[in-house]
């Protein structure tokens, strides 16, 4: 059998089959990749995790090689020196006028040439940069291999959308500094997108809009993945091994992520009173203040960090994602389907999903509809288990993992046959 072709998959946070919703795009590209390539995996850590993330068996599996690079050594000098401002106010002004993201806060010259001494003179079939602000790290090969950039989303739209929501809730200069992020993700991505293959997002909606705007940049959709619990069964018997008291509505997602925090405190605060009653657990990592305060509300549970999500979703009669500003596609709606809860989303939270309102969930914006549609579902079983069962079967024909590694792989099929016949995909493993 003929060598598999390489890969070079550079990639912002320790891809995952779960956690939150990077890790898990990320992961599911890894886990198609490694069907067909051998994979060189450079974890760039900007999101702070810990080396040792990047060495779990999930990547140990998937992964011919991986290479974390030391942040602490690539720290722009620019921004060390904004670091280094000790008066707050100083620090965010000056964090306006850096010329790039606050996520693009390495080097890039002292990135790459770190990379080309890992590297050498390897030569990869393909190469995958994650988000556009790890673009800049596989600049040598622009032009040389072939290049698929994954945007994931249209970072601009989404932190104007988060400036927007920040603005409505009386914080004008957070949302200056979400515009501000917003402008330099858009230079970024008009410096790069061209200059890709391939370019992907989340969403069709997200893909027309580049289109238009970036007429010279190849698009495609990726859609988010997720993977189903193994059984009922299985769920059951996580719950027996971890009790969990009965839930009614169930929030789960990263804490830290503003509209995540925004869309806890908006239910808790706007929505459940309408509802009258229920118990409230939320979900996820790194919950500020104003979150953790609301586990002080009679019935609400805040919850950092658990070791499973499963006991959770199997005690919870709805889940709930009342999410006001955002974009891509919100994973934890396919999660929640995955395992079987009906769920009540607004609009936007439903966005970038080819889900129907009343056939696979229930759409709802304003805070008497939302809670007028959490207690439907909560009256209504035979309600909730018709959802339940069409956001199942969407799930399978759309969503599920290896539906989206077959769309992975029709999608770099035209990159997969150039003048000189260095990349096939005719063995794929596992």
């Amino acid at each position: 059998m003929p060598a598999r072709p390489s890969l070079l998959f550079v990639s912002p946070t320790a891809p995952a089959p779960g956690g939150n919703g990077l890790a898990m795009r990320m992961g599911v590209f890894l886990e198609a990749y490694a069907r067909w390539f051998d994979v060189t995996l450079v974890v760039v850590p900007l999101s702070g995790q810990a080396a040792g993330d990047a060495l779990s068996p999930f990547i140990q599996r998937h992964a011919a090689r991986t290479i974390v690079l030391p942040m602490d050594r690539l720290l722009h000098p620019l921004f060390q020196l904004i670091a280094r401002h000790r008066d707050p106010a100083a620090r965010r002004a000056a964090m306006r006028v850096y010329p790039r993201p606050h996520l693009f806060f390495y080097d890039p010259i002292v990135a790459r040439e770190l990379l080309a001494g890992h590297l050498g003179d390897q030569h990869f079939a393909l190469v995958h940069a994650g988000r556009s602000y790890t673009a800049p790290l596989v600049e040598a090969y622009l032009g040389r291999s072939r290049c698929v950039l994954d945007l994931d989303e249209d970072d601009g739209h989404t932190l104007r959308s988060i400036a927007a929501l920040l603005a409505a809730n009386g914080d004008q200069s957070a949302a200056d500094d979400e515009i501000a992020d917003a402008a330099k993700y858009e230079s970024l991505i008009g410096e790069y997108l061209p200059r890709f293959d391939l370019s992907l997002v989340a969403s069709e909606e997200e893909a027309a809009a580049l289109s238009r705007r970036y007429p010279a940049a190849a698009l495609g959709v990726i859609a988010n993945a997720i993977r189903h619990p193994a059984s009922l069964a299985t769920a059951e018997s996580a719950v027996a091994s971890q009790p969990v008291e009965p839930i009614d509505f169930l929030m789960v997602g990263s804490l830290g992520y503003y509209p995540n925090a925004d869309g806890a405190q908006f239910f808790c605060r706007d929505i459940l009173p309408r509802i009258g009653q229920g118990r409230v657990t939320i979900l996820g990592s790194r919950p500020p203040a104003s979150v953790l305060a609301l586990g002080k509300r009679p019935g609400v549970s805040v919850l950092a960090d658990v070791a499973s999500l499963a006991p959770y979703y199997a005690a919870a009669r709805v889940a709930v994602v009342p999410i006001r500003a955002g974009g891509g596609s919100r994973i934890k709606i396919l999660e929640a389907f995955a395992h079987g809860r009906p769920v009540v989303a607004t609009r936007l939270g439903a966005e970038g999903l080819a889900v129907v309102d009343g056939q696979h969930l229930l759409i709802a914006d304003t805070p008497e509809e939302f809670a007028a549609a959490a207690r439907r579902l909560l009256a209504d079983p035979d309600l909730a288990a018709r959802l339940v069962s069409q956001a199942r079967a969407l799930v399978e024909q759309r969503y599920a993992l290896d539906r989206v590694a077959s769309t992975i792989e029709k999608a770099i099929e035209p990159l997969a046959d150039p003048p000189d016949g260095m990349i096939e995909c005719a063995h794929p493993r596992g």
